[in-house]
């Protein structure tokens, strides 16, 4: 329970430490969704807050497992990590 608990909370924070920098990434490479007449935001909007919320999880469960189940969860995780990047690639879009 300790360790689960410990691990929620490594993702927590890597997430929130790691969205300002990514949001910074985005506004500087232009991964933004632009203000349109369909669009309710006035402002360009950064598009990879995910990515930051992506790496705190994987953090969190590297943290968390150990083991033969490392094994199968690193193998989970590569699965996870591409879509995630299928994700980024679409947001360029």
């Amino acid at each position: 329970m300790a360790a689960g608990l410990f691990a929620f909370f490594i993702a927590l924070f890597a997430s929130l430490f790691l969205t300002v920098p990514v949001r910074a990434l985005a506004l500087r490479v232009g991964m933004v969704d632009l203000p349109g007449p369909r669009k309710v935001h006035l402002q360009p909007i950064p598009l990879l807050g995910g990515l930051a919320m992506y790496a705190g999880v994987v953090l969190g469960v590297l943290f968390l497992f150990n083991g033969p189940a490392r094994e199968q969860i690193e193998g989970i995780l590569a699965g996870a990590t591409l879509i995630a990047a299928v994700g980024i690639l679409d947001d360029r879009g």
